[in-house]
C-alpha cells in the first residue's frame, strides 16, 4: 500500500533492485503480486534495470496481460493449476484446461504451468495433496507439451509429501518417498528440447485442438507444428475408460515418444502402429500418448 504517485518513493524503490543488480549481478527478479503496482511502475524499473544488463521478469499474477506488454517475461497460470487438481480428484472436464492455455500473450512472453509452487504447497497442501501416483505421470507430461515453460518444484521429482518451510532452511530427504519421477521428468525435457513444435512461447508451434468424439470433453487432445516438426498429443483426464474417435488424431505413421497409464509410463521410442491403435480406440484411466507425426 505505498503511495506510487510519489516520485521518491517509487525512485528508492527501483534503486534497491538496481543495487542487487549492480552488486551482485542477479539475472532477475520474482516479483511477488505484481498487480499490487502499477503497471507504470514495473515498466520504469524494467527500462532502468536494462540499462545494466538484459534481466528476467517473472509476475506472480493473475493473467494481467499489460503486465507482459513491456515490464515482464513470464507469469504464473494459476488458473490451470486450479483446473488440473479438480481433474485430478475426478471434477470438472477436460475441455476446462483450454480456456487457460493462453495464445494472446505479446511476443516473447510466457505462463509458468505448474503443479506445486512456494505458496501451494506451505499454505494449500503439497503436490501429493492434490495429486495421486496415477494421475501425476499424466500431469506432468501435459504441462510440458502445451504452450508455456513448466515448473518443477523442490521434492516435486519425488512426489515429496511434506510442506516445505517457507523461510527456512528445509532439506529434502530425496529416499523419503521411495518414487522417482526423474527419469520421466529427463525424457520429457529431451521431448521438449529436441522438437522445435514444443517450444515455449511463438517459438513452438501454435496449439490446434482435435476432436475425439463424444468423450472429447473429457480428453485433452491437439496438435503442435513448427517448421515441419509436427507432435500431437492426447490425455484421459479422467479415472473412467473413455471411447475416443481416433480418425482426426490417427495416420498410422506416428512415433509414440512416451506413453503412459497410471504410474506406468515408457519413453522408448516405437512405431504407434505396434499398440494397435485403429481409428476407434479405448483410452484406460489417465492413459496418455505423445507422438511425432
Amino acid at each position: 500500500d505505498l503511495n506510487y504517485d510519489d516520485a521518491e518513493m517509487r525512485q528508492a524503490m527501483i534503486d534497491s533492485m538496481k543495487f542487487w543488480v549492480e552488486n551482485y549481478d542477479i539475472d532477475g527478479f520474482r516479483c511477488d503480486y505484481a498487480n499490487g503496482a502499477p503497471v507504470s511502475f514495473w515498466e520504469d524499473c524494467r527500462d532502468q534495470l536494462e540499462e545494466i544488463k538484459p534481466v528476467y521478469m517473472l509476475a506472480e499474477c493473475d493473467h494481467i496481460k499489460e503486465l507482459l506488454n513491456k515490464a515482464f517475461d513470464m507469469e504464473y497460470n494459476w488458473n490451470l493449476w486450479d483446473t488440473l487438481t479438480h481433474l485430478s480428484n475426478g471434477a470438472g472436464k477436460a475441455s476446462s484446461i483450454k480456456y487457460y492455455i493462453y495464445d494472446d500473450l505479446p511476443d516473447g512472453t510466457y505462463t509458468l504451468n505448474f503443479l506445486d509452487n512456494h505458496d501451494k504447497n506451505s499454505y494449500e497442501g503439497t503436490i501429493r495433496t492434490h495429486f495421486s501416483e496415477d494421475t501425476l505421470p499424466m500431469m506432468f507430461a501435459l504441462i510440458y507439451v502445451i504452450p508455456g515453460v513448466p515448473l518443477i518444484y523442490t521434492g516435486d521429482e519425488i512426489g515429496l509429501d511434506h510442506a516445505l518451510e517457507f523461510m527456512s532452511r528445509d532439506p529434502v530427504d530425496w529416499e523419503s518417498t521411495g518414487i522417482s519421477y526423474r527419469e520421466e521428468l529427463a525424457a520429457l525435457s529431451v521431448i521438449r528440447s529436441g522438437n522445435p513444435a514444443l517450444y515455449a512461447g511463438n517459438f513452438g508451434g501454435p496449439i490446434e485442438y482435435i476432436n475425439v468424439g463424444k468423450n472429447d470433453k473429457y480428453c485433452l487432445t491437439f496438435a503442435r507444428e513448427k517448421d515441419g516438426n509436427r507432435i500431437k498429443a492426447i490425455f484421459n483426464c479422467t479415472r473412467k475408460e473413455r471411447e475416443v474417435d481416433l480418425s482426426e488424431w490417427l495416420s498410422g505413421s506416428e512415433t509414440v515418444l512416451m506413453h503412459g497409464i497410471g504410474d506406468q509410463v515408457s519413453w522408448d521410442e516405437y512405431p504407434i502402429a505396434d499398440d494397435g491403435l485403429t481409428a476407434s480406440a479405448t483410452l484406460l484411466p489417465w492413459e496418455f500418448f505423445i507422438v511425432r507425426e
